[in-house]
């Protein structure tokens, strides 16, 4: 068995933590969180393209999410929770159509028991 090894690659446009970090096909997703150089929340979304080795800006003007869980289904990014002014709220983020689909207000707690027990089967 070959050792799989960690690389280097692009940067984020906006350096971010406590952002929502999804795989869907072979791109990666980073979306919203907050700015690490200023403190602010950016509303950005990003995507990692592996075959360029670049990340690009495919959607501004999201709805403010800071440190939400999520889970990916049918090529929908599903954000749940987290802090700030939304964090009683589910939102799907469409990758092919690049917009939210769907967002609700919900009670939060249950929602987060649910997004950990749907992402428990990735670690398993």
């Amino acid at each position: 068995m070959q050792a799989k090894l960690w690389m280097v690659k692009d940067n984020l446009i906006v350096r971010r933590c406590r952002h929502v970090l999804e795989a869907v096909d072979d791109r990666l997703y980073a979306i919203c969180g907050k700015n690490i150089d200023n403190g602010s929340s950016p509303k950005t979304a990003e995507m990692f393209n592996p075959v360029t080795n670049q990340w690009s800006y495919i959607v501004a003007d999201l709805p403010e999410l800071d440190a939400p869980s999520s889970f990916v289904y049918n090529h929908l990014i599903v954000m749940v929770g987290g802090t700030g002014p939304n964090k009683h709220r589910v939102q799907a983020y469409n990758v092919d159509s690049k917009k939210i689909v769907w967002s609700t207000r919900i009670q939060c707690d249950a929602w987060r028991n649910i997004c950990a027990l749907m992402t428990l089967p990735k670690l398993l």
